[in-house]
C-alpha cells in the first residue's frame, strides 16, 4: 500500500497496523508503476505474489516449480488478478540450453536469473575477464539469437 500510494506523485501519509508514515512525496514520480514481486516458496508468500505483479522462484526443480506456478495461477484466478501482466522469475540448470528455456517458458517462466557457479560450494571467484567472457556467451547463445 505504501508504495502505490507513493508511486501516485502525489503527497501520501500511510497508518496501519505495523507501520505509520506521515504525508510525504516522492519526486521524481517513476514513469510506470514499480513492480511489486515477491518470493518465497511457503501458501502465504504464494498468495502474496498472486496479488501483486511477480513472483520469484530459487531452488525449485521442475516439478516443484510448475507446481508453484499453478498454484500461483489458481490464486491470480481467485484474486481477479489473472488479467494483469504477470513476471515469473526462476533460476536453474534449465536456462542454459535452448530446450530448458523452451520447458521455463511453456510453464509460465518469463526471465531467468543465471549465475556461473554454485554459490553453495566454497569455489574460488572467477576473475572479471573470465565473467565478461561467460557473460557474452550466455548473451550470444541465448538473448541475441
Amino acid at each position: 500500500d505504501i508504495l502505490r500510494g507513493l508511486d501516485g506523485g502525489d503527497y501520501f501519509g500511510y497508518k496501519g497496523e505495523h507501520h505509520n508514515m506521515p504525508e510525504l512525496k516522492m519526486c521524481p514520480v517513476p514513469t510506470v508503476p514499480t513492480p511489486i514481486l515477491v518470493g518465497g516458496h511457503a501458501d502465504v508468500a504464494l498468495r502474496r505474489a498472486a496479488k501483486n505483479d511477480g513472483w520469484m522462484c530459487a531452488g525449485a526443480d521442475m516439478e516443484a516449480l510448475t507446481k508453484y506456478i499453478g498454484r500461483i495461477n489458481e490464486l491470480r484466478e481467485e484474486y481477479g488478478t489473472a488479467d494483469r501482466p504477470y513476471r515469473i522469475f526462476t533460476t536453474g540448470a534449465n536456462a542454459f540450453t535452448k530446450e530448458g528455456i523452451e520447458e521455463l517458458e511453456s510453464i509460465g517462466v518469463t526471465d531467468v536469473i543465471i549465475g556461473f557457479r554454485n554459490v553453495y560450494e566454497m569455489e574460488p571467484d572467477k576473475e572479471l575477464p573470465e565473467k565478461i567472457d561467460m557473460l557474452n556467451w550466455y548473451a550470444g547463445e541465448f538473448i541475441n539469437s
